[in-house]
């Protein structure tokens, strides 16, 4: 590898037995830029792209207690980022919408026009009506740009207008252009809608829940100051991943951990010769942090002395020195012994694995609601609070266990229920990227996934 870009990867074993059938193979794979290489190479400028609701709901009253509502905690939010959160020379951007989009600034350095982006900001209060997320997504592709650019997607509810997949077709076409999309909800049940629009780019995706101004405000900023930090931060940028696993395996999953957890089994294309390709928009790469990445299969062995698991190609761009399309290409092997005793057990990678579970069994439960099979979703839903509880994860066993009373009680699986379990599941604690923000700090020290 590169003195800027790291590979670590780790073996549940070390060891595999000679002329062995059915052979259960897991490693993980960890990208990340090399600190030592970027202590002095890591000033990026960003383009933020605020993009936010300002439907009636937004008008909500955070608590009964109170006149302030979502829509004024979003104003100060953004506000306090243009304050404390952008470095000299970061561009911002400031869409609102409802059922229109209106931009109300575009491409400003932040430096110099701090005052004049903050009264942008102000006018979101004079703007209302429905949601459409179709239309917020072609502005916010009219006003990006090649500059590390970073939207900030925020909503508290479900579109009401437009078309949604228009609005994914968009962020599939974004992050190839190397734009990353981050999603923020406040009180709403559009997370999967949000992991969705984010995954094409490989970026952040967090729920808030509360019912205090003070709270929601701190929170809401906190996600902005972070989303931008992480933008400052991503010192390799459009990173691409190539995986070609050679004929003979079977059973194969793949799974992101970090930053986010993903199922990237769809991602798994067969060749006429019998290898499996997997290609991989990793995102950018942030300074500080890493993606880490499961793959679990079965092979029969040979008499040889190690096999070989997959070849890794890696593309990339590193903005600071102005080099673009950096190939990097690794193999992934395994020694093969005659003597099972050698082989030694990594119990990092087992956990990993068992973790990435979790995501493939709410999809079996997603699946069986599309199905209309209740019955089918009790069972793998019970599946679920079986392996948290196994795992000690007693809090996130206790959250399952609500849906499954509600869905047994309404014979019913909900939008609500399905994102309460996907929020739950998807968290990266490495990040804190994908969960729910709320009081309870239990939450977030239970939470599956992440390393």
């Amino acid at each position: 590898m590169s003195e800027e870009l790291q590979l670590d990867i780790n073996l549940e074993r070390d060891f595999l037995l000679k002329n062995s059938d059915d052979e259960d193979i897991k490693f993980n794979l960890e990208l990340k830029p090399n600190s030592d290489f970027f202590s002095y190479n890591n000033s990026i400028q960003s383009h933020i792209i605020l993009l936010l609701d300002s439907s009636s709901s937004m008008e909500t009253s955070i608590n009964k207690y109170n006149k302030y509502t979502k829509k004024d905690a979003v104003i100060d939010a953004a506000k306090g980022l243009i304050d404390n959160g952008l470095k000299p020379g970061d561009l911002v951007s400031v869409i609102t919408y409802n059922s229109q989009a209106v931009i109300l600034n575009r491409g400003k350095e932040v430096s110099d026009n701090k005052d004049e982006i903050k009264s942008s900001i102000n006018t979101i209060k004079d703007h209302t009506g429905g949601t459409n997320f179709e239309k917020a997504m072609i502005a916010a592709e009219n006003v990006s740009d090649n500059n590390n650019c970073h939207i900030i997607f925020l909503t508290d509810g479900q579109s009401t207008r437009g078309d949604d997949n228009e609005a994914l077709r968009i962020s599939e076409k974004l992050a190839e252009e190397g734009v990353t999309i981050n999603a923020l909800g406040i009180d709403n049940n559009s997370f999967n809608f949000m992991r969705s629009l984010t995954e094409p780019s490989n970026g952040y995706t967090e729920s808030i829940k509360e019912n205090k101004r003070e709270e929601i405000v701190n929170k809401v900023n906190q996600s902005f100051q972070e989303f931008s930090s992480k933008a400052s931060n991503s010192v390799i940028r459009n990173v691409f991943m190539d995986l070609k696993i050679p004929a003979g395996y079977r059973d194969l999953e793949i799974y992101q951990i970090t930053p986010e957890m993903r199922n990237y089994q769809s991602k798994i294309n067969e060749m006429n010769d019998g290898k499996r390709v997997i290609s991989i928009n990793c995102g950018n790469l942030v300074l500080g942090h890493k993606n880490s990445y499961v793959l679990a299969m079965y092979v029969d062995t040979s008499s040889d002395d190690n096999i070989l698991l997959s070849e890794v190609r890696i593309s990339y761009s590193l903005p600071s020195q102005n080099r673009n399309n950096i190939i990097e290409n690794r193999s992934v092997h395994l020694n093969l012994t005659d003597d099972e005793s050698q082989s030694k057990y990594n119990n990092f990678v087992t956990e990993l694995y068992q973790e990435a579970q979790f995501l493939k069994m709410y999809e079996d439960v997603k699946n069986c609601k599309d199905q209309d099979d209740i019955d089918g979703a009790i069972k793998r839903l019970q599946a679920m609070i079986n392996k948290a509880e196994k795992l000690g994860k007693i809090n996130i066993a206790e959250k399952y266990k609500k849906s499954l009373d509600k869905i047994k009680e309404n014979n019913n699986i909900t939008t609500e229920e399905l994102n309460a379990i996907s929020e739950t599941i998807t968290v990266s604690q490495e990040y804190g990227r994908g969960r729910v923000l709320v009081e309870d700090s239990n939450v977030e020290d239970d939470a599956i996934g992440g390393v």
